[in-house]
């Protein structure tokens, strides 16, 4: 899943859920090589956008 934050100068906190149940377990930011652990949300910065597995 990739979630985009098109805001100029203002960070957004999303807690993406999968339709079907299934958890998500890792993140990374797309500014970002290191992958962090999913937390029920992320917080993503102004113009940017993160990938959610």
């Amino acid at each position: 899943m990739v979630i985009c934050n098109p805001h100029q100068e203002q960070a957004i906190c999303v807690a993406p859920i999968l339709e079907n149940g299934d958890l998500l377990s890792q993140y990374r930011l797309v500014d970002e090589e290191k992958l962090h652990d999913f937390q029920r949300f992320v917080t993503i910065p102004p113009r940017s956008a993160a990938v959610i597995i």
